[in-house]
């Protein structure tokens, strides 16, 4: 019975203070400061996270693990009886987390860093694009492989490796758009619950409409049956796009209306400011997963510059993408063209590259031969209208329009 005295090991809660501000005291405290704007709809939500601040504040993994065994051994009325003396601080589930959806730009991000600021500070956590996320499973799951019998198998023992590593997981932006992610959800979210992680996660579609017209999406059906169960379902329905406030302030931004020339010329000037004077070096390899990314033109590890063919016209996945935002704090795009809604690959790469540039705040500018709102040329009469990549244009184009202005590009 050793082992479940250890287990049982415990500081009490009355001893712990609340060491930082809640999610509604912060948000509170930035409007005061002016780094905020007040929105009605967004304190609502703010009152739901800080419920979920203090459940977490009273959550203790350890607590979650005695539960597991409880189930576990239910059949030893030894073990049983001991247990019952300690009932009161076994906690069998994590506190339910939050699953935001909402339109483009109304601040379901800001809300999910302000909440990942204030977690309690006893929790470990950590904050990933949904990109970044499922590229971490799917190479833990290919490390797995090598000992298991089965995709599923490894696929558990990533999640479970994964789970290990934080007590509650932030993912932004979460879209399912690639079989081979909805084919696996399911068991990362298995894995992740049972283990008792508490999840926020971000996304312009509610949890029905994921994978909405995939492949194969009756296999996808119990990953969102999991995100309902195990969250807090909540609508942004905020009308208001923040990211376009500043659209007046578009300094790194160039429409090609008049000569070549003036767009290499902008090119030129911020790749020498993002520069800020490391030597120019042409045709860098960077190295993804034993492969080489070529990078045509870059300075140290400040700036990077492609053509929008050279980024988006080759195979690059969303790995190779975040790897180059990674490794780069700062981009010169050029040449961006309107792309028509059936070029699909070509569109979800550029989308990808928006997304992760966005997360890892990348200094960006960019040339393009047409206007934001002109970029993505869609037929009306297209039966692709409303799917997957409906929103993720306008989530792109919302994110474009923040991440032109000189304030972006200066913080």
């Amino acid at each position: 019975m050793s082992f479940l005295i250890s287990a049982c090991h415990y500081t009490p809660l009355g001893v712990r203070h609340f060491s930082r501000l809640t999610p509604i005291e912060r948000y509170k405290e930035l409007i005061k400061q002016k780094k905020v704007r007040y929105d009605s709809l967004q304190e609502t939500v703010l009152t739901s996270l800080t419920k979920v601040y203090k459940q977490l504040y009273e959550y203790d993994r350890e607590h979650h693990r005695i539960g597991e065994l409880a189930r576990r051994r239910r059949h030893s009325p030894l073990y049983n009886y001991l247990l019952s003396k300690v009932s009161p601080m076994v906690i069998d589930h994590a506190p339910l987390g939050v699953y935001l959806y909402g339109d483009v730009g109304c601040g379901k991000t800001m809300l999910m860093d302000l909440f990942y600021d204030t977690i309690p500070e006893h929790l470990t956590k950590k904050r990933l694009h949904f990109h970044a996320f499922m590229q971490n499973i799917h190479h833990k799951t290919h490390k797995f492989k090598v000992d298991k019998t089965s995709q599923e198998d490894a696929v558990l023992a990533a999640s479970h490796e994964v789970a290990k590593e934080s007590d509650v997981i932030c993912l932004d932006e979460v879209a399912v758009t690639d079989v081979a992610d909805a084919m696996v959800l399911r068991h990362v979210f298995e894995a992740l619950y049972h283990d008792g992680v508490t999840t926020f996660m971000t996304s312009n579609r509610k949890p029905s409409d994921l994978y909405i017209n995939g492949v194969q999406r009756k296999s996808f059906i119990p990953a969102i049956k999991l995100i309902e169960e195990r969250n807090q379902v909540i609508c942004l329905d905020s009308p208001t796009d923040y990211r376009k406030q500043d659209q007046h302030d578009s300094g790194s931004f160039h429409v090609i209306s008049g000569s070549k020339e003036e767009a290499v010329e902008h090119a030129d000037k911020w790749f020498a400011y993002f520069s800020d004077g490391e030597p120019v070096v042409y045709d860098r390899q960077l190295s993804v997963w034993g492969r080489k990314i070529d990078v045509p033109k870059s300075a140290g590890d400040n700036v990077m510059q492609f053509t929008f063919e050279e980024l988006c016209c080759r195979p690059l996945s969303a790995a190779d993408y975040l790897e180059l935002c990674r490794t780069f704090k700062g981009c010169v795009l050029t040449d961006i063209p309107e792309i028509h809604i059936d070029k699909r690959d070509l569109i979800r790469r550029f989308i990808t590259f928006i997304d992760a540039a966005y997360d890892t705040h990348m200094k960006l500018a960019v040339t393009t031969k047409v206007k934001f709102e002109n970029m993505f040329e869609v037929n009306k009469n297209s039966n692709l209208a409303g799917h997957e990549e409906m929103f993720a244009f306008s989530r792109a184009l919302s994110r474009l329009h923040q991440m032109s202005t000189a304030r972006w590009n200066a913080s």
